[in-house]
Order: C-alpha cells, then sequence, then structure tokens
C-alpha cells in the first residue's frame, strides 16, 4: 500500500558551481532541470534558452505570458545570481570547493513560474457551465471546500516541479522508473513556506509536518505504548471523535482524515507522456476506446428486479458511501465548473477531461450532442510529502463516523447544531405536526436546487449532497430525526447533562449504529457470508474485538472509492416509489425528476411514503445494465430533461483520471485466475459470454480493460451479489475501517471511548428497522431486515414497531 505524490519539492534543487570545464554538472542541471517548466492548465509553454559564456551558463525565457511579467524578473534574477557567482570564480581560477547557489533563489524562480501558470489557467475569460446545467450539477456533486482547495493549489505548484524533474534529469528512465525513483526522495521541512496557502493569512498548518524515518511515517508516540495515558497527545484525550478524524489514530493522527489521499494498493498507471500525472492510456501506447463507447457496447439500458432484496440496500450502500467518500473536482479560481465541451483547446481549462460521442451514439445523436462534460479530479499532497504520482484526495472522513449526517468540519459541525439541548436543527414546514420535522432549508451557495423558493429550499446536511435524489433527502432526513429523538431520551435520564453532553452522546451512539448495522446487515448481502467469516469481518455476538491495530490505516484506497465502491450505480432502479401504510403504492417518481429537487418534501407525508417505497420495492439485479435515469438523464437539466450525463461512462473516465490500473492487474493482486489474451478470457467463465465476446471487440489488449465496467460484469461469488475483483478491493477496504478505527465500537481498548458492557449489548440489539421506527419517521410497520423482501408470513413478515427492538438508553445513565 502506497502514498505516493506526483509533486516535486522546489527546495530540493541544489545547483553545485565548479570551475573551469567542471561547469559541466551546472549546465547539466540547469539545462536539464530548468529546460521547460511546464505549464499546468494551460497549453502555454515557457521555453529556455541555454547560452555559454566564459564557462557559465544562464538561462532566459523565449516566450513567456506578456500578462503575468513575472516570470521574466524570475529569471533575469537567478540570471544574475548564477552569473555573478560563476563570473568570480572564473576569475579566482575556479574554486577549491564546490559552491552552492543557495536553493531559495532556484525554487522561488520555479515556484514564480509554477504560480504565472496557474494564475493563468484561472483566468477570467474562461467559459464556465451554470450551475444549473447537467456538467455544472455533476461537479456540484462533489462540491469542493475551502480546505481541500488551498491543498489542490499546492499540489498544482509542486506538480510543475514534478513533472519538470522527470521530463528532464529523469527523462531517460520509464515514466514507472522515475516514479519509484521520485517516490524515494521526500521533500525539506520548511517546503511548506514557499507553497500558496501559506502566503495568506490563517492558512492550514504545514503539509509536511509529517515526521519521517527513512520512506515511513514515524509515530508520534511509540507504537508498542500506544494506550499510556502519560503520553498521549493531547488531541487524543477526549472522549469523542474530531470532526475530522484528525487523530483518531494516536500513533499516525493524520490516517483517515478528511481532504488526505487516498492510498493506493497497486502503482497509478498514468499515460507515458511528458506530463506524467495525465489520465491512463492503452499500454500500447494508444488511445484507450472512448469511455462512452464502451459504456454503449457493454452496458444495457434496463432494469432488471431483483425479487430478494429492496431498493433499501442501494439507497443504504448510497448512503454510506457518502460517509466515507467524496473526492472534489476541479474548478476555476470563482469556485466555477469550467466548461470543456464546445471549447477550443486553447481556451479550454487544463484540467478538463471531455468524453467524446460517437456521432451514431444510441441516446445523444438525436440532440446532436457530441461531448459530455468532465473535469479532473483535484490533486492531494500526501502528509509526509514523499514524491510520486499524481494522488486525489478524500473530503470527507475514512471511518464510518456519520460524517454524512454530522459534518467532516467543525464549521460545517457547528452550523448544523441548534446549540440547545444537544439537537441538530431541524424545520418545521407542518408547524401541527412536528414529526414531520424537515431538515433546515439551505442556501444557493451550498449547492445547486433547480425549484429554490424561499419557503421551499432544499436540505441543509452534513454532506454536500444530500439533495442529490428524493431518495438521499429521505435517508439524511430519518437519521436527523433519530439524533434529536436519542438527544430527547438521554437528557430524561441525564437532566444535569448539558448541550454538548448530549449531542456528543447521540452523535457517538449514532456512529457505533451506523457501525453495526454496516456489518450485520447490509455488508454480509453485499459480500456474502462466507466472505465476511474469511476475511475476518464477521461481528461477534457477544465479548470483545480484540483486533484494533494502531498499525493499520483506515484510510480508504483510490480503487475502492474510484471504481469498486461505484457497483451500487448497477443497482438503481431508477423510480422510486411512494406506499401507503399498508404498503399500496400510490406513485412512483422518476429519480431524475427529483435530481437537486425539493419541492415535493414540502408535501405532507412524502418523506414517510418514499421511505416505505424503499423498504418494499424491489431492488434492481446487479450486473451490466442501469437504469436511463442514470445511463441518459442523470443530472438532465430542466432545459433539457432526457439529455443528461451517462455514469457509466463518468465512472470509466475518472478511473483513468485517477490513473487506476486495468481490471487483470487487479485480478491478479486479488490471487484471481487470470488471462494473456481474449480468447483465455472467454474461456475463464468470469463474466457471461457475450460480455467477454464484447471486451475483445472494443480494447486492443486483455491489460486495457478498465476496472469499473468488468467488475460490474463479473459473475457474483460466495452468496453475494457482487463479483470476486470487487469483492476482494471492498473486503480489504472494511477490513481495515475496523482493525484501524480506535472509535470502533466493539473495541476492547483502555481509552475513554469504551463502551460499557451493558451499552455494548445495546447496539448490538438495534437494527436499521429500529431507527425507522424511533425516528418519528411516520412509519408504523415495518420487516425486521429492510434490506430483504418482506414475507408474508415467516422471519421478516412486517410487524408493528412496537414489537421491533429499540435501543436502550438507560446503559448511558450518568456516563
Amino acid at each position: 500500500m502506497t502514498r505516493t505524490m506526483g509533486l516535486l519539492g522546489p527546495a530540493l534543487l541544489i545547483v553545485m558551481i565548479t570551475g573551469g570545464d567542471s561547469f559541466g554538472p551546472l549546465q547539466k542541471i540547469v539545462k536539464q532541470t530548468i529546460t521547460q517548466v511546464q505549464t499546468f492548465k494551460t497549453n502555454i509553454r515557457t521555453g529556455i534558452i541555454t547560452t555559454t559564456f566564459q564557462n557559465s551558463t544562464y538561462f532566459s525565457s523565449s516566450t513567456y505570458n506578456n500578462n503575468w511579467p513575472g516570470w521574466k524578473g524570475a529569471s533575469d534574477s537567478l540570471n544574475k545570481q548564477l552569473l555573478d557567482s560563476m563570473k568570480n570564480e572564473v576569475k579566482r581560477g575556479g574554486p577549491s570547493k564546490p559552491v552552492e547557489v543557495p536553493a531559495t533563489n532556484l525554487a522561488d524562480a520555479f515556484r514564480d513560474a509554477g504560480m504565472a501558470a496557474i494564475k493563468q489557467s484561472q483566468r477570467t475569460d474562461l467559459d464556465t457551465l451554470e450551475d444549473d446545467s447537467t456538467g455544472g450539477m455533476a461537479n456540484a456533486f462533489a462540491t469542493t471546500r475551502e480546505e481541500s482547495r488551498l491543498i489542490a493549489e499546492d499540489a498544482n505548484t509542486l506538480e510543475e516541479f514534478s513533472d519538470t524533474l522527470a521530463r528532464t534529469t529523469l527523462q531517460g528512465l520509464t515514466p514507472k522508473a522515475a516514479g519509484r525513483t521520485l517516490a524515494k526522495l521526500t521533500l525539506p521541512e520548511d517546503l511548506h513556506a514557499l507553497l500558496p496557502s501559506q502566503q495568506s493569512k490563517g492558512s492550514r498548518p504545514p503539509v509536511c509536518d509529517t515526521i519521517l524515518q527513512g520512506n515511513q511515517e514515524k509515530p508520534v508516540v511509540p507504537i508498542a505504548d500506544w494506550q499510556n495515558a502519560a503520553i498521549r497527545p493531547e488531541c487524543a484525550k477526549t472522549k469523542y471523535r474530531n470532526y475530522t478524524g484528525y487523530c483518531n489514530n494516536i500513533a499516525f493522527p493524520d490516517r483517515g482524515s478528511e481532504s488526505t489521499v487516498f492510498l493506493r494498493r497497486l502503482e497509478p498507471e498514468y499515460s507515458p507522456t511528458p506530463k506524467r500525472s495525465s489520465p491512463r492510456q492503452s499500454v500500447l501506447e494508444a488511445p484507450l476506446p472512448g469511455a462512452r463507447d464502451v459504456s454503449n457496447l457493454l452496458v444495457k439500458v434496463e432494469v432488471n428486479p431483483n425479487p430478494e432484496l429492496t431498493e433499501m440496500f442501494m439507497q443504504f450502500g448510497q448512503f454510506l458511501d457518502h460517509d466515507l467518500t467524496s473526492t472534489p473536482r476541479a474548478e476555476d479560481k470563482d469556485g466555477k465548473t469550467p466548461k470543456c465541451c464546445g471549447v477550443s483547446k486553447d481556451k479550454m481549462h487544463a484540467e478538463c477531461f471531455p468524453i467524446d460521442l460517437p456521432a451514431d451514439d444510441v441516446h445523444y445523436s438525436q440532440f446532436h450532442q457530441t461531448c459530455l462534460e468532465f473535469v479532473r479530479s483535484l490533486p492531494g499532497i500526501t502528509g509526509s510529502c514523499q514524491l510520486g504520482y499524481r494522488e486525489q484526495m478524500n473530503q470527507q472522513t475514512a471511518y464510518i463516523d456519520g460524517s454524512q449526517v454530522y459534518g467532516a468540519t467543525e464549521k460545517i459541525a457547528l452550523g448544523l447544531r441548534e446549540m440547545d439541548g444537544g439537537r441538530l436543527k431541524v424545520a418545521f414546514p407542518f408547524p401541527e405536526d412536528a414529526k414531520y420535522a424537515l431538515l433546515p432549508g439551505a442556501d444557493l451557495k451550498s449547492g445547486p436546487c433547480l425549484d429554490f423558493a424561499e419557503d421551499k429550499k432544499c436540505l441543509d446536511a452534513g454532506d454536500g449532497r444530500c439533495n442529490v435524489h428524493i431518495g438521499l433527502q429521505s435517508m439524511h432526513t430519518v437519521f436527523v430525526r433519530y439524533h434529536n429523538h436519542l438527544v430527547e431520551q438521554l437528557g430524561r435520564i441525564n437532566g444535569a447533562w448539558d448541550d454538548e453532553k448530549l449531542y456528543q452522546e447521540a452523535r457517538a451512539i449514532v456512529a457505533a449504529q451506523l457501525q453495526h448495522i454496516t456489518y450485520k446487515e447490509w455488508l454480509p448481502i453485499l459480500v456474502g457470508e462466507t466472505k465476511m467469516k474469511e476475511k475476518g469481518l464477521a461481528l461477534l455476538s457477544n465479548g470483545r474485538y480484540k483486533g484494533y491495530n494502531v498499525s493499520a490505516d483506515a484510510s480508504l484506497t483510490n480503487e475502492f472509492s474510484g471504481a469498486a465502491f461505484r457497483f451500487g450505480h448497477a443497482m438503481v432502479s431508477g423510480h422510486i416509489f411512494q406506499m401507503s401504510t399498508e404498503f399500496q403504492q400510490l406513485g412512483s417518481l422518476k429519480m431524475g425528476d427529483t435530481f437537486f429537487r425539493s419541492n415535493r418534501l414540502y408535501e405532507k407525508g412524502t418523506i414517510e411514503a418514499v421511505l416505505r417505497g424503499l423498504t418494499g420495492q424491489p431492488g434492481k439485479r446487479m450486473g451490466n445494465s442501469i437504469t436511463p435515469e442514470l445511463g441518459q438523464r442523470m443530472f438532465n437539466s430542466p432545459k433539457s430533461p432526457q439529455q443528461g450525463l451517462d455514469l457509466i461512462s463518468l465512472n470509466i473516465q475518472r478511473g483513468r483520471d485517477h490513473g487506476l490500473p486495468g481490471w487483470m492487474k487487479w485480478r491478479r493482486l486479488c490471487g484471481l485466475p487470470t488471462v494473456d489474451s481474449f480468447d483465455e478470457l472467454k474461456r475463464l467463465g468470469a463474466m457471461p459470454r457475450d460480455i467477454s465476446d464484447k471486451f475483445a471487440l472494443i480494447y486492443k489488449s486483455i491489460e486495457d480493460i478498465d476496472l469499473y465496467p468488468a467488475g460490474i460484469a463479473e459473475t457474483a461469488t460466495d452468496g453475494g451479489v457482487i463479483g470476486p475483483t470487487f469483492s476482494c478491493i471492498i473486503t480489504e477496504q472494511f477490513a481495515r475501517l475496523r482493525s484501524g478505527d480506535r472509535f470502533w465500537y466493539e473495541n476492547d481498548v483502555k481509552m475513554p471511548s469504551r463502551l460499557t458492557d451493558a451499552q455494548l449489548a445495546a447496539i448490538r440489539s438495534t437494527t436499521l428497522a429500529t431507527i425507522f421506527c424511533q425516528s418519528n419517521s411516520g412509519i408504523d410497520k415495518i420487516q425486521p431486515d429492510v434490506f430483504k423482501k418482506a414475507d408474508e408470513s415467516g422471519p421478516n413478515e412486517r410487524f408493528w414497531c412496537s414489537m421491533i427492538p429499540s435501543i436502550d438508553v438507560t446503559p448511558w445513565t450518568g456516563v
């Protein structure tokens, strides 16, 4: 598992000057390392001319942006220093020992050039998308926070230097060899002072503040003695989780915290081009087939119902995903989404990676559409500042901690609190009946709201994606109602508790219940009971979990977030049923008609009818098919309701953007049978024969097959609903989410957060049905396992909520 970073620190560059004919090393370094500053986000290039005069070397800009003269000044300043130093040495007949040119001057020149490129790329004349356009809403699906913008700006600057070094000094190496070479280097501790985020007031802490030991992070406390209260860092003395996930791991505080980069289990595969972070290409060094071409050939636009599972299985999976991962996308300096389609290359934002559409596309050709909007994910920086490839960041905490409900930063969390009685803010559109409370209304700055009105606002939640569709809005509403139900119950038995105590205890209970529901009810369906036992994921019925490992890193992997955990997109039915209290269908909503819309929420009983529908309607079978609501109409604009995005194409393009290796390499990593040719693939039996035949038609090499389309096409194994490759990636991740979480509810650790035996028993008694029944959700009857179809008579028949086990809060009396 690696944490590589495609970034080079400018202060690494030390120019050594030697006299006479020994000026060669200087000339070589200047010529090779400063040959060309690769502009980031633009096609403007700064050429370097190398001139020799009396064995001295200097460089000047042959072309530079006249609108930004800073580069010329920087180069002139550096030239003068180089020339003066070298002329003095020539006069003395050459030095007896090497003379250093201070690295900061050279670093400043590089940094200024990089900043010029960034300023140019963020120029105001770039075309941007309307917020309510298809592409604008797609980017809003992963709203970029200010913290992420700062990190990305630093990463963009540093990437300039990494690319320059790789293309010049390391130009004789293959891209992989160059990456490995860079990964062995570490940036100096004072690097942060040169970065853009450090040039303004209130900037975040240094990005290179993790102490290294060789190429490994050095723990801040001894691993063998991490539970010793006497040496415990201040951030670990609280009983409760930090909102950001920081200091969950006492020895390695950054691990799993928000705005840190994803892990990788395999090295990324970016294009073997001068720009080392360019999206993946074929192993034959040719373009991969277009993402939409792959989608058209391999994925059917249809819905096959699953008679065993309900739509709630998919819906909880999405809700859980938003607790774990959020990858910010590129924006311009004003926070706008750059327009990529219909823009000439010289005016296109360099983070554009649009999806070309075939002229005869089965859907989009009728609209004469030739392109789908797509911008790349923002780059991130590792805490250890090791060099390597471009990495992407996760804006959520990695842990199952309810961050989609409460927020992953203190600012978000405090904004959602009522600051009285431990309650979260709610709105009461129906004052006569408080049980129909909604989340508070959000302003337009928090994300798109297509039917915005002052009395019918979209919802404000811990995660900005809550308004994507009505099913997700309903889930967020239920959990906020449930939190407020908990604080009311806790307050009755603990009259002395203040607002903070009530809030934090309820938040901790909700996080524990989310963990229990995930591993007890949801995950066994996804991967199968056999795999749960094999991977050590099965929960204990009694006793304590002793598997916590302070050396485990719970951070999400890139392949988990960028491909495998997107399996649920192929399980969306596309229609959301509304059901009566007797679970009779009242109506059906097309998912596309609810994207970023809130008007129906203000009709009394809508959320309750939707929740009953999610637990009552059949889900969709997993496989190489997708609902037209996501395959053709996703994030459709009100102006063009039939003209949306194709989520399968976006997922394929995202994997290439992130440099995810092809499917066959993941099978090798997982110890699964592999093949070397398409003929062998047909005999492998990993997927239906007709699908393997189609892979052979569109990919040039078996190694080119993208992870996502192959993953959803694999035949399910081990009694689960997904194939073995995705199961391998997902189970590995969930094993670390348990073993690497200090606040895991079953843990047997000597920490203030440890649950009592009675509290642990209370958590184990609850289910997702418990949450629905106790959240004042208007649900009076429900089946015990909401992920499975209700029985007419049997263990999963619908019971009155009074018969569903509820959490007993008395073990929290006086704690």
